[in-house]
This record gives C-alpha cells, structure tokens and sequence, in this order.
C-alpha cells in the first residue's frame, strides 16, 4: 500500500496533509480526511463511511478524490444521492 497527499482541483496549492490516499495497488483507494476513512473505492464502486460529511473540508476533499478518480461528485446532496453511506 501507498500513501500519498491528495491534490485539490479548486486552485488551492494543498491540502496540507489533511487529505491522505492509501492505494493498495489492486484497484481499491480509500480516502482519509483529517485521518479518518471517509471514502472508499473498491471494484469501480465508491462508498461513504458514516463520518463522510463530518465538515465541509471533510465535501471538498471527496470531491477532489472523486473526481480525480473519474466519478462525478457536485453537491453534498448529489454525492449522498449518488453513493450513499455504507
């Protein structure tokens, strides 16, 4: 597995670590948000744990791994509509 920072797609410069993506190579990505899992990507599936809307840096860091991984995001509502919570 790597570790890597994830990078915003909004302009900004970083997310200061706050944003950290484990690869573990076999097509599964998690996303974790100030250290917590907060998104999930499994078998071309994307998942919400229940802690993915704990803040508004918690959206805007999912958005960035969404659509760095090529799945649509848009709104809290769209992403809640769209991949629901585990």
């Amino acid at each position: 597995m790597t570790k890597t920072q994830l990078m915003p797609i909004n302009g900004r410069k970083s997310f200061y670590g706050k944003a950290v993506v484990e690869d573990y190579g076999n097509g599964r990505k998690r996303l974790l948000s100030y250290d917590t899992p907060v998104c999930e990507i499994r078998d071309g599936a994307v998942t919400l744990t229940d802690k993915w809307d704990y803040s508004t840096t918690t959206i805007t860091h999912i958005r960035a791994f969404l659509y760095v991984n090529g799945y649509p995001a848009g709104s809290k509502a769209d992403i809640a509509k769209r991949y629901g919570v585990a």
